[in-house]
């Protein structure tokens, strides 16, 4: 993995991060307590999830090689 490829995947990982907070802000602000949230945290879950999968490639990448 090239140097330009960990800041993709760094800058993808950033995006992601906001989408989420984006996401969590609405389900907070938008429905009210007595609606279900379901949808507002499923799709936050799924940008965690890709999140994850991103930072787990940097994880195993920076584990597996020397700068």
């Amino acid at each position: 993995m090239s140097q330009e490829e960990i800041k993709l995947r760094i800058e993808a990982s950033l995006k992601l991060l906001e989408k989420i907070e984006k996401d969590l802000v609405e389900a907070y602000e938008r429905t009210p307590a007595y609606f279900t949230v379901k949808p507002y945290v499923q799709r936050a879950l799924r940008n965690l999830k890709n999140l994850k999968k991103i930072v787990e490639e940097l994880d195993s990448f920076i584990s597996s090689h020397e700068f």
